[in-house]
């Protein structure tokens, strides 16, 4: 039988949004660090204790990395897309969006080596690494979930929602 035992645990005083919680490196120290989105529309970075309060209701939350050696923080609004640079504490994109985003996927896709997907309500936004639309197309409901994958074998990635 399979034996599982906790090699550390964390304590937050606040409710975390439903998936989302990641890890990301965001500073020098390059540590992952335990970044997680609360019900109080705060993003908080747990080993450095750094709280970033976001005046929208949060979503979805990713970690990625662009170009550089750190991790960016995505957060996915009632209203848009923000992305946030931790370790120069500034804001790189911030878009809003009309229907709001309720799930978010980062990948490549097509010619793009990192693009934003943004799953909203009945539609689905593409921004590049700079915020500009690179894909937009409208589904028939909500979108709660995202993933990028080579169904057919091309070596090219599709969207799947």
């Amino acid at each position: 039988m399979l034996n599982l035992r906790p090699d550390f645990t964390y304590g937050i005083s606040h409710h975390v949004v439903s998936g989302c919680a990641r890890f990301g490196v965001i500073d020098d120290t390059e540590q992952a660090q335990l970044i997680v989105a609360t019900t109080t529309n705060k993003v908080i970075i747990h080993d450095n204790e750094t709280v970033l309060n976001v005046n929208e209701k949060i979503r979805a939350l990713e970690v990625i990395k662009f170009d550089g050696i750190y991790d960016l923080i995505v957060v996915g609004t009632v209203c848009g897309i923000l992305v946030y640079d931790a370790y120069k504490n500034m804001t790189l994109i911030k878009r809003e969006l009309t229907d709001g985003v309720n799930c978010l996927q980062v990948g490549k896709f097509h010619t793009y080596d990192k693009l934003i997907f943004c799953g909203g309500n009945c539609a689905i936004w593409g921004l590049d690494t700079k915020g500009n639309d690179a894909f937009w197309t409208v589904t028939g409901d909500n979108v709660l979930s995202l993933c990028l994958s080579d169904i057919d074998n091309d070596g090219v990635n599709e969207a799947c929602f």
